[in-house]
């Protein structure tokens, strides 16, 4: 597994964009390459826009590989409209299986062949509409350029804010134990990670809960950007008696 970009232009919240560092060739817990295959081919005959998330795409940013936790299958976001698209190219396809997300999307793949993807949208009434999220970070895959490539296929990948972001909004430890492998990552100066635009994307997105889970995870990475836990509010000077 490798990964690769273009100009190295960022897209997304006020095009941001960085350099991309040397191919990461990470200890695989499972094997994605049949899915990512899968996968290529699936975008290119639905002509819908996916980006690598979850799992796979933390292995592509993170360069050692004793970072990489398992996962059981490959990730992509995907929008809206594009999952519309997708259902519609599913209706005519006879040999796949089919099945509903409850965060929003769809899981499509062959078991027997060990192929499944879920293409996630983020849209649940249950589970919290990240759906915009998902959409701006498909929308910074691509105009940045950044890519993975799996068995000779090279897809967009998410960028390692919206990657956090999207870890954050799901309320599970094992994703706030993914968020911080990133943002320790990003504190040993091994991952370019912008906390400014991390931060907007938290206020934007997730709300208090989200952004208070996220100064903590700074904190207990030891970010040097991290703020302080304030029990009191500041006290403007020259008040009082």
């Amino acid at each position: 597994m490798s990964d690769g970009s273009g100009s190295g232009r960022g897209g997304g919240r006020g095009g941001r964009g960085r350099k991309d560092g040397p191919p990461v060739a990470p200890r695989l817990a499972f094997d994605p390459e049949p899915s990512a295959r899968f996968a290529a081919e699936v975008l290119q005959q639905a002509r819908i826009d996916g980006a690598v998330i979850g799992r796979v795409a933390l292995w592509s940013w993170l360069p050692d590989p004793a970072d990489h936790p398992f996962t059981k299958d490959l990730d992509l976001a995907v929008s809206r409209e594009d999952l519309i698209r997708l259902r519609g190219w599913l209706a005519g396809q006879q040999d796949l299986s089919v099945r509903e997300l409850s965060i929003g999307g769809v899981n499509v793949g062959k078991p027997a062949e060990g192929i499944s993807v879920d293409f996630v949208d983020r849209t649940s009434p249950e589970w919290g509409d990240l759906g915009l999220l998902f959409e701006e970070a498909v929308q910074w895959a691509r105009s940045s350029g950044r890519k993975v490539e799996l068995a000779g296929k090279r897809l967009h990948v998410v960028g390692p804010e919206h990657l956090v972001a999207m870890k954050l909004g799901t309320g599970e430890r094992k994703d706030d134990d993914d968020a911080r492998r990133l943002l320790e990552a990003a504190a040993r100066g091994e991952l370019p990670l912008a906390v400014a635009e991390l931060r907007a994307l938290a206020a934007e997105h997730l709300g208090p809960a989200g952004r208070g889970r996220l100064e903590a995870l700074l904190r207990e990475a030891g970010h040097p950007a991290a703020r302080p836990r304030q029990r009191y509010k500041p006290t403007g000077s020259g008040s009082g008696g």
